[in-house]
């Protein structure tokens, strides 16, 4: 993998619509051969790697599996600071003559825009998490609610009728 770049799989506990976050932690048990005591990790929110250092197709391979089982995950290239320091060394020993330090620097790696975009990932994750398990709590008093409303329905007329019924035989 001499000069390939390398990527990591993120997860930060999105979860695919359409999956249920109990099916998708029994998955990750399953079929990715997570201990049970650390699934529950990986729906905190926070950004944890789950594959290190792959090829892109490789990563790409991985995201593909992690989806079908309803986890959505994101690919970041990977920085590695002791390969970028020696290719930034002998860039910098081969471009000295014709390139001035000002104009290198700016062309170098940003890593707080990069940061930025993976924390707007993140967030997004994140409000995708909110905003699925609170369908999944109004489905849930959804589901509930009609049939709530026929016993409450059937219990104040079952009392009007009884009050109506004991009022009728006292007047007589």
């Amino acid at each position: 993998m001499l000069n390939e770049q390398e990527y990591n799989v993120v997860y930060a506990g999105a979860i695919k619509i359409g999956f249920d976050e109990k099916a998708v932690k029994e998955a990750f048990i399953a079929q990715m051969k997570i201990p049970k005591k650390h699934v529950d990790q990986l729906f905190t929110g926070k950004r944890l790697t789950l594959k290190k250092n792959l090829t892109k197709p490789q990563a790409e391979n991985w995201k593909k599996k992690l989806l079908l089982i309803g986890a959505e995950t994101v690919i970041i290239p990977t920085v590695d600071v002791k390969k970028t320091v020696v290719e930034n060394s002998k860039s910098q020993m081969l471009n000295a003559s014709s390139k001035n330090l000002e104009d290198k620097q700016s062309s170098s790696f940003d890593s707080e825009q990069y940061d930025g975009e993976i924390d707007e990932r993140i967030k997004k994750a994140k409000a995708m998490i909110a905003l699925q398990r609170l369908e999944q709590s109004s489905n849930k008093k959804d589901s509930s609610s009609p049939m709530k409303k026929v016993f409450v329905f059937t219990g104040a007329l079952v009392l009007l009728l009884s009050i109506l019924y004991f009022y009728g035989l006292s007047i007589s």
